[in-house]
């Protein structure tokens, strides 16, 4: 029992923590110096011109998506189910192999999610509103040079879901 405890209590935690990924806006910093060093952190949403057509698979290394239905880990598209009581769904993802100097920004459907850190990471998204509507969604997976994302992409990669 005293062993579930902290597992309960920490994935309460991540789950709270990740449930921004729906494509609802960040709440707001209540200073002007947290803001401008927020929004030097994180881009709330990709860049226009970063698409698959452009980037195709940049960089070394993997990043995929993993659920029980499959992994995209090959290229294809896997089945996301959403529950009905929450309206949301949960996907892991997963680099592996990629610079470990440099974050790995999560954007699903276009929106900034989360950031993913070394080498190599596995981190459970909620996702909810959006992008958990029925329909192809994707997610990418980006590096950028200097870590920030004002500079140049240094690792793409793309995966698709599908919620049905």
């Amino acid at each position: 029992m005293t062993v579930r405890v902290p597992a309960i209590l920490a994935s309460v935690l991540l789950a709270l923590t990740l449930a921004g990924c729906g494509n609802a806006p960040a709440s707001q910093p209540a200073d002007d110096a947290a803001a401008s060093e927020t929004e030097d952190a994180t881009a709330t949403t990709l860049p226009d011109d970063l698409d698959s057509d452009q980037y195709g698979e940049r960089g070394q290394g993997s990043a995929y998506l993993v659920t029980s239905s499959g992994s995209t880990e090959e290229g294809s598209s896997i089945d996301l189910k959403v529950n009905p009581s929450s309206s949301e769904a949960e996907v892991s993802v997963i680099t592996d192999g990629v610079d470990a100097d440099t974050p790995v920004w999560v954007y699903v459907d276009g929106a900034f999610c989360t950031k993913l850190e070394g080498a190599s990471a596995h981190e459970t998204l909620t996702l909810g509103g959006d992008a958990a509507t029925t329909g192809q969604h994707s997610v990418q997976f980006v590096q950028y040079e200097g870590g920030d994302s004002s500079g140049a992409v240094t690792f793409y990669r793309v995966a698709r879901y599908t919620v049905k």
